[in-house]
């Protein structure tokens, strides 16, 4: 069976931040009343989210890559795991959730306490 490492540092959230302004973002030249706009502020824009750590984000990755799970990217912890291994100690088999990395984090805690 394959086994797979991660530190449990990396099974943690992270913030983005973004920001930018859809006048320079447009395609084509600036005009005189964008560079108006821009000077007025408008067209400025930012959003906050959060996701996985990159580190975890690349072990999901790898796993995905080797069939090991089914990704799903447009929802969280809908991963599911295709053929078992081992991450962490912890033991996956087929059809298990493959979780994102803050409930991961608790998942590996609670499983080596056990």
């Amino acid at each position: 069976m394959s086994e797979f490492y991660i530190d449990m540092r990396y099974l943690r959230s992270v913030i983005v931040f973004e920001e930018g302004n859809s006048i320079l973002d447009k395609e084509g030249e600036i005009t005189a009343q964008d560079t108006l706009d821009l000077v007025k502020g408008k067209g400025t824009w930012s959003r906050t989210y959060s996701t996985d750590h990159p580190k975890f984000a690349e072990l999901r990755n790898q796993l995905s890559q080797l069939g090991y799970i089914d990704r799903v990217d447009n929802s969280w912890n809908g991963d599911t795991v295709r053929k078992p291994f081992k991450l962490n100690n912890k033991q996956f088999k087929k059809g298990d959730r493959f979780l994102s990395a803050t409930p991961m984090k608790y998942d590996l805690l609670r499983t080596t306490r056990a």
